[in-house]
């Protein structure tokens, strides 16, 4: 059996260290990837595992690096890169607007805090009633829109209760998701309908 080598891109967020420990467990040694070499290095000694300091922008050095790669498990998470074009289409439309962007990790407020048009960056609330109420009558917005399938039942509701629009760009549901959500639909079903729109990336979806 040939030896297979891969890297964790994201390394040091919450998801890729899980999946670093989850694999040397199972006899694996991932090499560890990531923009920040400072927060790279610590688990990379406590793992002991090889990394590699790597920024997306580095397009030639991204295929050296690579060369006899032969998987890369992004745990980076993509919904800030994501919600990139859309922010700037956003501020040449309506330049007087103020754009608040939301993550859940700490791999999300370091690529997130390089979106020039963003002009309040903050941890996404958890989804507990009395959060929930507090941040959204703190913010204010004129307009929610969810990336992919971050849908939170709490959050959307007290949206719909303040009669903030709530919208989905760029929504997905993958063939292995899709059996899970026909389990809930009785749950989903209301939460969907308080939707406003819903840009998804495919008719199937």
């Amino acid at each position: 059996m040939s030896y297979v080598r891969w890297m964790i891109y994201g390394a040091y967020g919450f998801t890729g260290q899980l999946i670093a420990e989850a694999a040397i467990r199972r006899g694996h040694n991932p090499i560890l990837s990531g923009r920040s070499g400072e927060k790279l290095a610590p688990l990379a000694e406590r793992l002991d595992l090889d990394m590699v300091v790597l920024d997306l922008q580095e397009g030639e050095r991204i295929k050296r690096v690579l060369e006899g790669i032969d998987i890369v498990l992004n745990a980076a998470g993509p919904f800030v890169h994501t919600a990139m074009p859309l922010i700037r289409s956003l501020k040449q439309q309506r330049p007087d607007c103020a754009v608040v962007l939301s993550h859940v990790t700490e791999t999300g407020r370091e690529i997130a805090a390089n979106v020039p048009d963003v002009d309040l960056l903050l941890f996404f609330p958890f989804d507990l009633s009395w959060v929930v109420k507090r941040v959204l009558r703190l913010i204010d917005p004129s307009l929610i829109v969810l990336i992919e399938t971050e849908i939170w039942p709490n959050f959307v509701r007290y949206a719909q209760k303040r009669r903030i629009p709530v919208g989905i760009a760029n929504g997905r549901i993958s063939d292995r998701s899709f059996p899970r959500y026909l389990w809930f639909t009785s749950f989903l079903r209301p939460i969907l309908q308080e939707l406003s729109v819903c840009c998804m990336q495919s008719e199937l979806d």
